[in-house]
């Protein structure tokens, strides 16, 4: 593997929250509510995840050179402006600002809120072939609701994922972080083993981070009907 150098500090300001592996939806939009700066909830060698906001009226132009960004819009409405591109934003959007792009808002609603993911440079070629070749996101993805693989980069992989069943057992990743936003609802997700073993009820809304050489799994309700939808970040991680 290899990796640029990254800075975390890519904000003016941020806090840092305590660290957890699920962030329930309730949490998360009570942090917005109140938020005045940037909070970090996850960070690791090649990655950062925070909740963010953006005033009410035009944000400053702004540019990341050294990491690629995935905006999960939460509340709020507005344009995002890349280049001579626009878009309308709305909440469940996802998007996907590549480094080097300059971009802007122009918020419409009392103010924009949203999960941000940070993801440096470098990683592993071979994440591409994992995932049938390399492959760009739109700048916008509006509620996807097809299982399909929208990223396949050297540095992270996406897939919205739609899963009406149970995995057939654990699963344990040595080279990437997975971190879920999960769309749909309910389910389990179980992370460790033996005595370090926990469950936590996910539902929509919900955040997952699940770190390297951790054991997973996911459960669904089968016999209640129920399914459980996520975009799925494979980050390749240190």
């Amino acid at each position: 593997m290899r990796f640029a150098i990254f800075a975390f500090v890519s904000w003016a300001t941020v806090v840092n929250a305590q660290t957890r592996n699920v962030w329930k939806s309730e949490d998360i939009d009570s942090q917005l509510s109140r938020l005045g700066q940037p909070l970090v909830i996850a960070k690791g060698s090649n990655y950062l995840l925070a909740l963010d906001t953006a005033a009410r009226g035009a944000s400053a132009l702004q540019t990341d050179r050294d990491g690629d960004r995935i905006l999960w819009i939460r509340r709020g409405s507005g344009t995002l402006f890349m280049g001579e591109q626009r878009h309308e934003l709305g909440p469940g959007d996802l998007v996907s600002i590549g480094h080097g792009i300059s971009y802007r808002f122009e918020v419409s609603s009392a103010r924009l809120e949203y999960v941000a993911l940070r993801i440096g440079l470098g990683g592993d070629p071979n994440i591409q072939r994992l995932y049938g070749g390399p492959k760009a996101m739109p700048a916008v993805v509006h509620r996807p609701d097809a299982n399909e693989i929208l990223h396949s980069g050297e540095n992270f992989a996406l897939l919205n994922a739609l899963q009406p069943t149970s995995w057939p057992a654990p699963l344990t990743h040595e080279d990437c972080v997975e971190i879920y936003f999960v769309t749909g609802g309910p389910g389990v997700v179980d992370l460790g083993t033996g005595s370090r073993e926990r469950s936590y009820d996910v539902d929509t809304g919900d955040v997952v981070i699940v770190p390297r050489n951790t054991s997973h799994n996911l459960v669904v309700h089968e016999k209640q009907g129920e399914k459980i939808e996520y975009l799925l970040f494979r980050v390749i991680s240190e």
